[in-house]
């Protein structure tokens, strides 16, 4: 459930296995049951509605014309095609939070976005899903199909659930046992046609330890942060996670000239608000704190402009904000700061401290 709505990816794979494998007795039945049935989802709906989370959800349909929206859809489809099948097969890198997503420009929508890499990948992934339940209807070939359809279903659902961070394989692992169960069933088929009665062991043991292999030196990557964050940032340059990484690795040390640099361009998420407000605490070190504060205006006017209302966002802003204060000699500012906004919101050592020189 990391991150996502685990119960709704639970509830959508149970029903779409029950309703590839009903047979015409279980129809027959649901016939006779049907004013049962809509009894049953009208006091659900009562239920949702009365309990408030309805009406959210029915509020939440107006994000879909935002630019973050229509790009965060696009940006699950084309890594569908990048990501997913290297969650299985571990080529190359595939972290968490590195990837560079498709960015909607102002003015445009949906159908008029300038990555058409993107546009052709939605429309693959549909059309994958359009075979998938092909496939599942079909009495021969039901198990494959239905593992394809919750593989594929599992990322079209993430489409509707926008995250304050884009991540490249966009949590797939609620799909990736039935990617492998239907990969299982393919090559297992395909391997009976091949080779007959021939078993499969040994091929299948090789298969492992290949993959073993590459997975253990993937992970190498891992064991030090520059060399892992300059893999990202070789492939994603405008990746604000992994220059956020090395930022408040910089800021821990006090290293606050390294992070004294314009950031690149890229996609505004949670890493870019933690990047622009590490910038603007290294401002008010190296440079001083008109710098600081105007960096800190820029983005609160940048972050409104994108009617960015998610608390995560916002807390890494103010967080920077009562800490450029403190450095500019007005420790009463940031603690009047703290408390309009709430100390659950902040870093608690930097509310001990900033309460100790508060009240020096």
């Amino acid at each position: 459930m990391s991150k996502g709505p685990g119960l709704f990816h639970a509830l959508m794979m149970t029903g779409a296995v029950g309703l590839a494998f009903m047979t015409p007795e279980h129809w027959r039945l649901l016939r006779r049951k049907v004013w049962w049935l809509v009894a049953v989802a009208s006091c659900a709906l009562s239920a949702l509605w009365v309990g408030g989370l309805l009406p959210f959800l029915m509020r939440a349909t107006s994000l879909w014309e935002q630019p973050r929206f229509i790009g965060h859809a696009y940006t699950v489809t084309r890594v569908f095609w990048e990501f997913a099948w290297r969650a299985v097969i571990p080529v190359s890198l595939s972290a968490d939070h590195h990837i560079a997503e498709t960015l909607i420009p102002p003015g445009a929508d949906y159908w008029n976005i300038p990555d058409t890499g993107a546009m052709w990948a939605a429309a693959a992934m549909l059309a994958l899903t359009g075979f998938s339940i092909w496939l599942a209807w079909r009495k021969s070939t039901r198990l494959l199909g239905v593992c394809l359809f919750l593989f594929t279903a599992t990322m079209l659902f993430r489409v509707l659930y926008l995250i304050p961070e884009f991540m490249p394989e966009y949590r797939i692992y609620p799909g990736m046992p039935w990617f492998c169960l239907g990969a299982s069933i393919a090559l297992a088929a395909a391997w009976r046609r091949c080779f007959g009665g021939v078993s499969p062991r040994v091929p299948a043991a090789m298969l492992v330890v290949v993959f073993a292999l590459m997975s253990m030196k993937r992970s190498f990557l891992w064991h030090d942060l520059d060399r892992l964050m300059a893999d990202v940032l070789r492939q994603y340059p405008a990746q604000a996670r992994a220059i956020w990484e090395l930022h408040r690795r910089d800021a821990h040390v006090g290293d606050w000239r390294k992070i004294a640099r314009e950031l690149p361009s890229g996609h505004f998420a949670l890493a870019d608000v933690a990047c622009a407000g590490l910038y603007a605490e290294a401002l008010s070190h190296v440079e001083g704190t008109a710098p600081a504060l105007a960096e800190l205006r820029r983005l609160e006017m940048h972050m409104t402009g994108l009617r960015i209302d998610q608390d995560i966002h916002w807390n890494y802003f103010y967080r920077s904000k009562a800490n450029v204060l403190e450095q500019a000699g007005r420790p009463e500012a940031a603690l009047a700061l703290i408390r309009e906004i709430g100390e659950e919101r902040f870093n608690q050592a930097d509310v001990r401290r900033i309460k100790r020189k508060a009240f020096e």
